[in-house]
């Protein structure tokens, strides 16, 4: 039976829409499939794609203007795919293919499982859904080249994800960590001067918009551009700054200059004139960036840097952040600007302001940052664990918070005067994700915090995270992308969904595997000896070492016979399982020598390094060797120098 594929409307997402469907139904049932623009009935199957709005489907009147929604509809012969906006039908499309059989276990071509079509009917059904949260979107984090960077966005798309978040204007760092493969003994470094990145970024900001995807930008930054500093990756601490500016760098310990870096310098919050410089620069760059969705308008990162001047003391930086926001809501208003702006809940902001108010809350959404918690709980957990209280705000003498319940009562405290929208900016897929390799409990947590999410107010998920997490498997990404679209399925059934088609026939050995090692190393996937030794923790860790490496003899056969067996994207999910095996090999000595304080850590620390590079030569759409030898290099330090008993342990 001949197919068409009808596309209705100009939405360049649309358009998009409808291309991708004919690709996908073109390789699956392996026929011609025609496309046309919309001009009437046509015989055989068809499908019509298009708006909501221009196929006379009433969406739900609750939407908000930032809202997704997506609406499949099969009868007869015939489907209509349709979306309240250009992304949702994008969604929608993407959907369909997902009943058809369809799946992404990972981003890139090496995640494509394309299935045999005997048909494209899917009898008679209706799908309408609304996501369960507004903001589903993933930052950029890690070193990542501007393929796996595209891979990614094309992914998040094929999972109801609808914003991407390049940190800083051109987000340099991560690509100079990638191009420049500093520490990679494998890699020859690549030219990665500014024209090239400039390059890189106009063409990912295509991707997004092609997809019609939320595209948020800037975040730290707008201190040193205030100064006038304008290299986001300079490594000069003390650059350059007008005289008439040098008195707007912040005063600590009786002295006015930089704080570590430009990045990390706080302003001077107290003077008008350094308020409305700020605000000054976030309008100018609004107004020069219409394709950005919303602004990230942050302070300076870091924290215990803020200006001890007497001014500046009289209020809590939080305080001055909010006049700061204020300005910027009028600034923008005169300029007749409609940009949406995010502000930051992160280290001294936890702390709200106690004489300021957000004056047009329409204006901003509130971002939470627990950037100091542990994931060894989640938010669903804090309940049980007890309400959770602030600690007393002392300038530059901040301690914060790890437990999920202490945080929590940040969070509400900031709710208290800001009525708006918000969501939770988190970092499960960041640095935790290299405590515990095999990553199972961390997604548990990260998907009770994903369900938990309505429940302490917030409308929203921003993972602030690696680009290339799919090593040893993609479940993380799968659970984000899934639990942000529907709260209800349970994490066991997340676990069977991915792993069945990642793995094949050995699918339930491959995540029990995966599920028990993170089980046994749960004894350290936080640290052990700092604030002070752990000594029960460090006992079961030691006795639960042997139990890995035996499981990890009885995996290889199970590996090799699948290597041998299997094809295309499950061949793929047993080579990342072979490659974790290898890992294992120089990741097991490395924790021994962890767990007795031995200083043989630091040369089992080369060795496991260049095997993370080694792997990252195949596996680098899917394993960040960089920050991952970073973490482990954390561990170093933390049983070598931080461990307050290090210097009485038996070398």
């Amino acid at each position: 039976m001949k197919i068409s594929v009808v596309c209705c409307g100009n939405n360049e997402s649309v358009r998009f829409a409808a291309c991708e469907l004919q690709r996908y139904l073109r390789l699956g049932t392996r026929q011609a499939i025609s496309l046309a623009r919309f001009t009437g009935p046509r015989p055989g199957t068809v499908i019509t794609i298009g708006l909501a709005c221009d196929l006379g489907i009433r969406p739900p009147s609750s939407l908000g203007p930032e809202d997704d929604w997506i609406s499949i509809q099969a009868r007869n012969g015939r489907v209509v795919i349709s979306g309240v906006n250009g992304r949702s039908v994008l969604f929608a499309a993407y959907r369909y293919l997902h009943e058809l059989g369809f799946r992404w276990v990972r981003p890139g071509r090496r995640g494509e499982v394309i299935p045999r079509l005997k048909t494209t009917w899917l009898g008679t059904q209706t799908i309408r859904e609304k996501p369960a949260y507004r903001f589903r979107t993933i930052c950029i984090e890690g070193a990542a080249s501007e393929q796996h960077v595209l891979d990614l966005v094309d992914w998040m798309a094929k999972h109801g994800m609808n914003g991407y978040f390049l940190q800083l204007e051109h987000g340099t760092w991560f690509w100079k960590w990638w191009y420049k493969h500093a520490k990679n003994p494998y890699r020859r470094p690549e030219k990665c001067d500014q024209e090239r990145i400039d390059a890189i970024v106009r063409r990912i900001i295509a991707a997004i918009q092609k997809r019609g995807l939320r595209f948020e930008r800037m975040g730290h930054g707008w201190t040193q551009a205030a100064l006038g500093v304008t290299d986001e990756s300079s490594g000069n601490v003390n650059p350059r700054v007008s005289p008439k500016k040098r008195h707007w760098l912040p005063l600590i310990n009786g002295k006015r200059a930089f704080f570590k870096t430009p990045h990390t310098t706080n302003l001077c919050y107290s003077n008008p004139k350094v308020r409305s410089t700020f605000a000054g620069e976030v309008v100018d760059y609004a107004r020069k960036h219409p394709e950005t969705t919303a602004l990230h308008v942050w302070l300076a990162d870091g924290s215990n840097n803020n200006c001890e001047c007497t001014a500046c003391r009289k209020g809590r930086t939080a305080d001055f952040y909010v006049q700061i926001l204020n300005e910027v809501d009028a600034q923008l208003k005169a300029a007749g600007l409609d940009t949406r702006v995010i502000f930051l809940i992160y280290v001294d902001l936890m702390w709200p302001p106690a004489r300021q108010k957000i004056l047009n809350p329409n204006r901003f959404v509130l971002m939470f940052a627990p950037i100091t918690r542990a994931y060894d709980q989640s938010f669903a957990d804090a309940g049980e664990a007890g309400e959770g209280r602030m600690q007393k705000y002392v300038l530059n003498k901040l301690k914060f918070p790890k437990g999920a319940a202490e945080n929590l009562a940040y969070l509400r405290a900031w709710q208290k005067s800001f009525k708006g929208d918000g969501f939770d900016f988190d970092y499960h897929l960041l640095w935790a994700a290299y405590y515990d390799f095999s990553l199972f409990n961390l997604t548990r947590v990260l998907h009770e915090d994903i369900r938990s999410l309505k429940g302490i107010g917030l409308n929203g998920y921003n993972s602030c995270q690696v680009q290339r997490l799919s090593f040893p498997h993609n479940l993380s990404f799968e659970v984000m992308a899934r639990t942000l679209w529907n709260r209800t399925p349970s994490f066991d059934r997340l676990v069977a969904d991915h792993f069945s088609v990642a793995y094949g026939k050995d699918w339930r050995k491959a995540a029990s595997f995966f599920d028990r090692i993170s089980r046994l190393w749960s004894p350290f996937s936080e640290a052990v000896y700092i604030p002070r030794p752990d000594d029960q923790r460090i006992e079961l860790g030691r006795r639960n070492i042997p139990k890995i490496r035996a499981m990890a003899a009885d995996m290889q056969p199970i590996m090799m016979r699948n290597l041998r067996a299997t094809r295309g994207p499950i061949q793929w999910s047993w080579r990342y399982m072979q490659g974790y095996l290898r890992l294992l090999e120089k990741l097991l000595p490395f924790f021994e020598a962890y767990l007795t304080a031995s200083p043989k850590i630091r040369s089992l620390y080369k060795q496991l390094v260049n095997q993370l590079y080694l792997l990252e030569n195949t596996l680098h759409p899917g394993l960040d060797a960089r920050t991952a030898a970073m973490v482990l290099r954390w561990r170093v330090h933390e049983c070598l120098v931080d461990n307050p008993g290090a210097r009485k342990v038996k070398k």
